[in-house]
């Protein structure tokens, strides 16, 4: 049987084979996502960072030291939260894996004011909010909405390949699977791109001075990738998106540059040999 996996960090709920499983090589995850604390609207941002630990030279452990901050609604302000996690074997983390955690919760002098206490996927985090001084407790409930990552591979009858792209991504990069398709013979990606303009190497997103937006196309065969690459949006020299189109047959996206002058790319599902479709648009 033929299987697929696309090692990403990014939770990407469609357009997964049922054989598929996401998985991500990089040194450093990092999540956002929105919930709730009991009736009460939260967003939280959490970096998991691979680290080491060492004695006369020989390496003892591997884990997950833990940072981020909370948002409380009702607060207006960002609440910094630490915490650890002893790194699985296979030092990745997989959709289908869940692992449990605590995480400290700090006042602005740096003391223990709650602890969170949950099970964490590629998913979700979920769990108990837990007062240190009184102990009341709450339940809460995160939603990853989105996740920066390094490695790009995928994995596919029984072979592993690495994904070229254009940009220097090893964390910056957000991920975004459109469609794929499969034959007997290839397997055609189109993904989204998101790379922050700023370049700088803890940028999020669009936080730090906006993105660029690439779309990519990857067809893979036996021990060969062919994989193009057109502009969606960005900053700098700016383009704007205009009009997006997805539908079962195709991809289409439509931007406009300062003079006016309108581009469109295109993946035909159809024809997905043909690669991305570049052309002027009225």
């Amino acid at each position: 049987m033929r299987y697929i996996i696309l090692i990403l960090l990014l939770k990407i709920p469609a357009f997964i084979l049922p054989a598929q499983n996401l998985q991500s090589f990089s040194s450093t995850h990092h999540f956002y996502g929105q919930g709730k604390i009991d009736n009460s609207n939260i967003s939280l941002e959490l970096d998991f960072i691979c680290r080491y630990a060492y004695k006369k030279g020989c390496m003892t452990q591997r884990y997950y030291q833990i940072s981020g901050n909370c948002y409380y609604e009702r607060f207006g302000i960002p609440i910094q939260l630490i915490g650890k996690l002893e790194a699985p074997e296979n030092n990745y983390f997989s959709a289908n894996e869940i692992f449990e955690i605590t995480l400290y919760e700090l006042s602005s002098n740096y003391k223990k004011r709650a602890l969170w206490k949950g099970k964490v996927s590629s998913e979700s985090f979920q769990g108990d909010w837990i007062d240190e001084i009184s102990s009341e407790c709450l339940p809460f409930h995160i939603d990853w909405q989105a996740s920066n990552l390094g490695n790009l591979k995928v994995q596919w009858n029984y072979q592993e390949y690495l994904l070229p792209t254009l940009n220097n991504i090893a964390y910056q990069g957000e991920y975004e699977l459109i469609h794929q398709i499969e034959n007997p013979h290839q397997l055609f990606l189109i993904l989204l791109v998101t790379i922050p303009s700023c370049g700088v190497y803890d940028c999020r997103g669009s936080s730090c001075g906006g993105a660029d937006c690439y779309l990519y196309w990857y067809a893979i065969e036996k021990q060969k990738i062919e994989w193009q690459c057109e502009t969606v949006y960005r900053e700098t020299p700016f383009l704007n998106l205009t009009d997006t189109q997805l539908t079962a047959d195709s991809c289409v996206y439509r931007s406009k540059d300062p003079e006016g002058n309108c581009f469109q790319v295109k993946i035909d599902y159809q024809h997905p040999e043909k690669g991305i479709i570049k052309t002027f648009c009225n």
